[in-house]
């Protein structure tokens, strides 16, 4: 029998991710290397800026735009984003990786700070997440190149392995994906806290 799609989407994001994890070790070396690039050090720092800046412009415009379509987008954005970053805080307590600037290498697993894993990159995960359902609302598809730049930028900075950055990457697009085709949760809340953001949703 045929695969579903659901099943050709998971082996085809268990490729992505395996085959990134062939070059972990040659990308992290061509970052070491080119460290001191003017244009690596502008994408570090606006790579690292873009996905709250991302999140936060989401967010801004679901409150100016609510109850219109663009705002549901914007609210899908918002939940997009918060939901990726759980799935990513979820995923590294059970992975617990490495980081390269700790010098143990890509295999490395269980010797770090469960909650400091290397994989997935959070901030990764939250740009592709924030930005796919404007991009498919919009048909921008060129957005998720600007989402790559986040990628770009954690593993320049030796925050994460080039598989980390994939891994988010197809965790936040299959997150955002999910909001922008159902629409946001009815009943939803979101919240301003003292560290962070809360979602509040009551289910029927």
């Amino acid at each position: 029998s045929a695969a579903s799609p659901a099943s050709n989407r998971l082996l085809a994001a268990g490729a992505l991710i395996g085959g990134a994890a062939l070059f972990d070790r040659a990308a992290n070396s061509y970052a070491y290397e080119h460290h001191n690039e003017p244009a690596l050090k502008v994408i570090r720092q606006g790579g690292a800026t873009l996905p709250y800046a991302a999140f936060g412009l989401a967010g801004a415009d679901w409150l100016w735009r609510r109850g219109s379509a663009e705002g549901d987008v914007a609210l899908a954005s918002v939940e997009a984003g918060l939901s990726a970053v759980a799935l990513s805080e979820v995923t590294k307590l059970a992975v617990n990786r490495s980081r390269p600037s700790e010098g143990r290498g890509a295999a490395d697993f269980g010797h770090g700070k469960r909650s400091d894993s290397s994989f997935p990159s959070i901030h990764t995960a939250l740009a592709w997440s924030v930005i796919t359902p404007v991009a498919q609302h919009y048909d921008a598809p060129w957005l998720y190149g600007v989402a790559a730049l986040t990628n770009v930028s954690r593993i320049s900075g030796h925050h994460h392995w080039l598989s980390d950055t994939v891994a988010a990457s197809v965790l936040g697009y299959v997150v955002g994906d999910w909001f922008n085709s159902h629409g946001p949760i009815t009943g939803s809340t979101v919240m301003l806290v003292p560290h962070g953001v809360v979602l509040a949703t009551s289910f029927r």
